[in-house]
């Protein structure tokens, strides 16, 4: 919801149109205007939200974080794209002195989900094997003797 409100949604709606579909580069076009405040309250208190929701996941214990549903794990890779889009303004200096790169914390988020998501993993197990020998033992099980 705040990405729409701070417009980084918006796309040239006759961009479709062209033989390739890309999207600009984030310094292809600079502001010609200056960020208006209102955007940049909806920025920071989309960041607010964002370093909140990850927060609350990276809080999580190991078996909790085990047993999330996949919805989940979805919102808080949405998030982690979010704090990189607020990051990549922050560098471009859209938000002029008001937010720095340093304020959005990504790098901070980024290595606390990587080390909390590989604890989770339990140092890598192969789940999909495990699984597999699960199905098999099942199988065997269950055939007539």
């Amino acid at each position: 919801m705040y990405e729409l409100a701070a417009g980084e949604s918006y796309r040239d709606p006759d961009a479709i149109k062209q033989q390739y579909y890309t999207l600009p580069m984030p310094d292809a076009q600079p502001h010609s205007t200056p960020i208006g405040t209102i955007r940049l309250e909806i920025a920071i208190k989309w960041m607010i939200v964002t370093h909140e929701l990850l927060d609350c996941f990276l809080s999580c214990n190991t078996d909790t974080m085990r047993q999330i549903p996949n919805l989940i794990y979805t919102r808080v890779g949405t998030a982690a794209l979010s704090l990189l889009e607020i990051h990549a303004s922050a560098v471009s200096k859209d938000f002029g002195v008001f937010l720095e790169p340093q304020d959005v914390k990504v790098n901070v988020y980024l290595d606390a989900m990587a080390k909390r998501l590989a604890e989770a993993n339990d140092g890598g197990r192969d789940w999909y094997d495990r699984f597999q020998k699960g199905r098999v033992q099942q199988d065997a099980a269950s055939r007539p003797q």
